[in-house]
């Protein structure tokens, strides 16, 4: 029956998500065995280990509500904040941007492959501002980040961010990824919360190597060494689907050139992927 004002009435409905949750762990059994998305009758162009990974910490989250760990604390002060691992790496190389032009092998521009892919143009890159935002929080691991007015960064849930305090004198730049968001009304803008990566964080520059004379191309990328319990562990922040567990990769810095591999996959967020790496000697 309708309204007298002729709108009709809207049942809500309900979603009962139990038998998802017990279907997942086949689910994720299937895209491990098989390694495709075809097993779960969906499209081909999704990445299997991807989908497994998300379903694994869906699941675990599902089962056991997330608990905070540290106390927060009133903490309300200027936070210069970019988004991305391309800003990241900027702000962490003293403000120069990556530009693949400056390794390009002396003699390539010489070489014609029809089949080739083009070489980036060297072109000027300009480097990345950062957006100035005020924090209202935070805690051992993390803090809350808010921005009111019109901006261009448009923050995602799992997007990698470079922070650091802007007052009273500018401190050292800490890489984070966005757990949650809440975009503010009436007014434009937004909190976020953000959970710290790593606080000594450094840009480098990788390319990934498999062994012969076909590399992958030169890629911006930002490491650092922490504490994992009482182990000592170094971690890299890369493009997402650049590299997997097992795949060994050169590090170039101002100190030189470098191989590793990469040993486990620590999580994939929007845009990136943060692994465990082993240096080789």
């Amino acid at each position: 029956a309708g309204h007298a004002n002729g709108e009709a009435d809207i049942a809500p409905l309900f979603l009962n998500p139990a038998a998802l949750m017990a279907r997942m762990p086949a689910d994720i059994k299937k895209l491990e065995q098989y390694k495709s998305t075809r097993a779960l009758e969906l499209p081909d162009d999704i990445s299997a280990s991807l989908l497994a990974m998300a379903l694994r910490q869906l699941l675990k989250n599902w089962q056991a509500s997330p608990v905070r760990k540290a106390a927060r604390e009133e903490a309300v002060t200027r936070i210069e904040l970019v988004g991305g691992l391309d800003a990241a790496y900027c702000v962490l190389n003293n403000g120069r941007p990556f530009d693949p032009a400056l390794f390009l092998k002396s003699g390539r521009d010489e070489i014609i492959d029809i089949g080739h892919r083009a070489a980036p143009e060297p072109v000027a890159r300009k480097a990345f501002e950062p957006l100035h935002c005020s924090s209202q929080d935070r805690s051992n691991g993390g803090l809350c980040v808010s921005w009111r007015g019109a901006q261009g960064l448009k923050p995602h849930v799992g997007q990698l961010f470079a922070l650091r305090r802007a007052v009273p004198a500018a401190s050292a730049w800490v890489v984070a990824v966005c757990r949650w968001l809440t975009e503010a009304e009436p007014v434009a803008g937004f909190d976020i919360g953000l959970q710290y990566l790593a606080r000594e964080p450094a840009a480098v520059v990788i390319r990934p190597l498999d062994g012969s004379d076909s590399t992958g191309d030169y890629q911006p990328a930002i490491v650092a060494t922490q504490k994992r319990g009482e182990r000592t562990v170094h971690t890299l922040i890369a493009r997402g689907n650049l590299l997997v567990a097992g795949r060994t990769f050169a590090i170039y810095t101002g100190d030189g050139q470098q191989q590793a591999r990469c040993v486990e996959l620590l999580e994939t967020g929007h845009g990136f992927d943060r692994f465990i790496y082993q240096p080789i000697s």
